[in-house]
């Protein structure tokens, strides 16, 4: 893997652009080179190394960063709309207040990345690791989620509406007072985790696991939980208007608001 330094970088940007391709820059070494502000959009960064280099204010829009290693990279306040980033290693990586609408996250790994403040509508994080991952006021919204792992993230104050999130692992995260308006949370898991006051008006929450979860004052207005288990769970003080309780799994340790009679739920095998 060839070591390159931002001089050599933006003549080979330049000469592509003259001929009018994208900057080839598979498998480039740019560790830890500063790169404040500039223009990859659309290069091919598919393998490369640029693990610790400051990309803040970059532009990578419809770049394709396939497989690289970002590892502790400032890309704060980059642009990444539509950038393919799967399988891409971000770990510890700072992205706050980045655009990155439509990327392509499938796969990648961002273990404790800051995420903080970012636009991540219509982005496809399907199977991508966010452990203890920092996305609190972060911008979901119609994002895929699907069989991700966001386990320990702080994601509170986040707008997840219309997202789909089905299989997502959330044990323990931080999720107060998010938007999961009209989510599809079908067999996630919630177990430990904090939605208190979150909005979950017109959710589909079949199959999930909210063990032990708390969603203290939370809106589950019209929402589906059927076959869901909220044994042990917290629902104090939430609005549960027309939604669908049938076939719930819950016992005496499930904390239901003060209004609600448990007697007209429907009985569940296993319970």
């Amino acid at each position: 893997m060839q070591k390159v330094t931002r001089k050599q970088i933006e003549q080979i940007v330049k000469s592509s652009r003259e001929i009018g391709e994208n900057p080839n820059l598979r498998q480039t070494d740019f560790g830890g080179v500063y790169l404040h502000g500039i223009d990859l959009s659309g290069a091919d960064l598919r393998e490369a190394n640029l693990a610790k280099a400051d990309l803040s204010g970059a532009d990578l829009s419809g770049a394709d960063l396939s497989r690289a290693d970002l590892g502790g990279v400032d890309l704060s306040g980059a642009n990444l709309h539509q950038a393919s980033l799967k399988g891409a290693n971000l770990g510890k990586v700072n992205l706050s207040e980045a655009y990155l609408q439509g990327v392509d996250m499938r796969g990648a790994d961002l273990y404790e990345a800051d995420i903080r403040g970012s636009d991540l509508g219509e982005a496809n994080l399907n199977r991508a690791s966010l452990r203890r991952a920092l996305l609190s006021g972060v911008n979901l919204d119609k994002a895929k989620l699907n069989s991700a792992n966001l386990g320990e993230v702080n994601l509170s104050e986040g707008c997840l509406h219309k997202a789909s999130h089905c299989g997502a692992y959330l044990h323990k995260a931080d999720l107060r007072m998010a938007d999961f308006s009209k989510a599809d949370l079908r067999w996630a898991s919630f177990t430990f985790t904090d939605l208190s006051r979150a909005d979950l008006s017109l959710t589909d929450l079949r199959w999930t696991n909210l063990t032990k979860a708390s969603l203290f004052q939370a809106d589950l207005r019209q929402v589906n939980l059927s076959w869901a288990d909220i044994r042990g769970t917290d629902l104090r003080e939430t609005n549960l208007a027309d939604a669908n309780l049938s076939e719930i799994r819950h016992d005496d340790t499930t904390k239901w608001p003060a209004e609600f009679t448990v007697a007209t739920l429907t009985p569940v095998f296993g319970v």
